[in-house]
């Protein structure tokens, strides 16, 4: 039995990295109160300069809560970190890597 549920996680797993990563072509970010240029593009392993370029911003250091970011290159096979909150999730009896993510949003 045991073996049956690691196969169901395993299999939701996978399913849900190939949608996120399928999905990650229209990754967009919303800037919020204390956020710079350089530390969106670390969270999601770009430079400020490609950020730049996608935005269409010509002072990096002028960027203001509530503008959308386009993130260039989430869409190239790999998935950018969730932007972190101190969050910690202890599993529950019938919690599901989609349910989970659904409920965090990633």
């Amino acid at each position: 039995m045991k073996r049956w549920r690691w196969l169901v996680l395993l299999a939701t797993y996978f399913w849900l990295l190939a949608f996120v990563t399928a999905a990650s072509a229209d990754t967009t970010y919303t800037v919020r109160p204390g956020d710079t240029l350089s530390a969106i593009a670390r969270t999601f392993g770009t430079t400020v300069q490609a950020l730049a370029e996608a935005n269409h911003i010509l002072n990096p250091d002028l960027i203001y809560v509530g503008q959308v970011l386009t993130i260039p290159g989430a869409g190239g096979g790999s998935t950018p970190p969730p932007p972190t909150s101190g969050a910690t999730y202890v599993v529950q009896p019938g919690d599901t890597l989609s349910r989970i993510a659904l409920r965090y949003g990633v």
